[in-house]
């Protein structure tokens, strides 16, 4: 098939160029490779680091409110904070919720994240309720999986808050209060009781 055909040798142009180009081409590789390796190896050594090693944070339980005989009135449970059962006591004890931006504002020390007192006396003694956060430093592979941690600072549970108030006493001065109200058809009332001789309200 091949016969009346003329074959002619490539060109010493051709040879040329094709070698020029696969010069140009390891060139450039070989610039490329100088760049990473020599000029940018320390700064991609240190990204990879931080990519390879991450700061968990553990958080810290919440301190737990009591009564004056230690009758919980509010504590920890694992997926929320739990309050007593028994009417009378959410202007009381108060409640937890996300920071505000009046909070963050106000403490820079507060995480975006962080449970803090919103009303009563979760917000009073929230310094003392909160505890402080701890952290642990975690190894992770090239397919993100978990190779090894170490706990850097334990979490520091939260301080517990012991109230004046006796929360019997508390219970039947509310049903007390909201028995008037709805015989007499008010919407509401208030009323304390306090120990004369220490001022101590219960």
């Amino acid at each position: 098939q091949m016969e009346g055909h003329i074959e002619r040798p490539i060109g010493r142009r051709v040879c040329t160029s094709v070698a020029l180009v696969f010069a140009l081409v390891l060139a450039g590789y070989a610039v490329r490779l100088v760049d990473l390796q020599a000029l940018r190896g320390e700064e991609l050594r240190e990204r990879s680091e931080e990519n390879r090693l991450r700061v968990e944070v553990i958080p810290a339980d919440r301190g737990t409110v009591l009564d004056r005989v230690g009758m919980r009135l509010a504590w920890n449970e694992s997926d929320a904070r739990a309050y007593v059962s028994e009417p009378g006591f959410g202007h009381l004890v108060g409640f937890v919720g996300l920071p505000s931006r009046e909070d963050l504002v106000a403490s820079s020390s507060i995480p975006l994240d962080a449970a803090i007192g919103k009303a009563g006396i979760e917000r009073k003694e929230e310094l003392a309720l909160r505890g402080d956060r701890g952290s642990r430093l975690v190894e992770i592979n090239s397919l993100g999986a978990v190779v090894s941690e170490s706990a850097e600072r334990r979490p520091l549970h939260g301080d517990d808050v012991t109230l004046t108030v006796d929360g019997r006493v508390q219970s039947k001065l509310y049903r007390g209060i909201e028995g008037v109200a709805k015989e007499y058809g008010w919407v509401g009332g208030a009323g304390i009781i306090m120990d004369v001789e220490t001022g101590e309200l219960l």
